[in-house]
């Protein structure tokens, strides 16, 4: 379970996290982290859009 927890849920909070951080940093606003279950859900939320668009891609539409 390690590979497919670590591309499924590590990986895309992983990534929002490091947008968050990126963003708050370029508007010179304090970064402080918030709860990983935030980076979590919105990781998933994440990975749903990417998965979805890339069907649709794939699918010709």
């Amino acid at each position: 379970m390690g590979c497919a927890s670590f591309l499924f849920f590590d990986l895309p909070s992983m990534t929002v996290m490091a947008i968050h951080r990126a963003f708050l940093g370029a508007t010179g606003r304090e970064v402080r982290p918030w709860n990983i279950w935030a980076y979590r859900g919105l990781g998933l939320l994440l990975l749903g859009v990417v998965v979805i668009v890339v069907a649709t891609v794939a699918a010709g539409g």
